[in-house]
């Protein structure tokens, strides 16, 4: 249970990425339009954002579609924060489910700025 609320708070996927970035545009992209603007189809940018590619997602892609989004390849691929530098007190407090929503508040916006998620 504590890992899947770990990772609810600290794990992107290239695809989570995408689609952030993709829904931030305004007006949002649609997945067609970012599909033409990297080259690739529309079924590729929603396997791509689902989490849905079966051999993982290929260096070129991640870069047609960075191009695509005006950002660096780097900002689209895969992050997680590693905790297990912190307290114990604190850490325990991360893991209970009871308290997600509070930690996401608070901790969230962090996390993304130092992961360079926003433009």
């Amino acid at each position: 249970m504590e890992g899947d609320v770990i990772e609810t708070l600290y794990k992107k996927t290239t695809g989570d990425k995408v689609k952030e970035l993709r829904e931030k545009k305004d007006p949002i992209w649609s997945q067609d339009y970012l599909a033409e603007l990297a080259g690739v189809s529309q079924t590729t940018v929603w396997r791509l954002e689902n989490n849905q590619l079966k051999r993982g997602v290929p260096r070129q892609l991640i870069e047609d579609i960075a191009r695509a989004l005006d950002v660096s390849p780097e900002v689209l691929e895969e992050s997680t924060i590693r905790l297990d530098h912190l307290p114990k007190d604190i850490l325990d407090y991360i893991k209970d489910p009871r308290n997600l929503n509070e930690v996401k508040k608070a901790i969230y916006p962090l996390v993304v700025k130092q992961l360079g998620q926003t433009k």
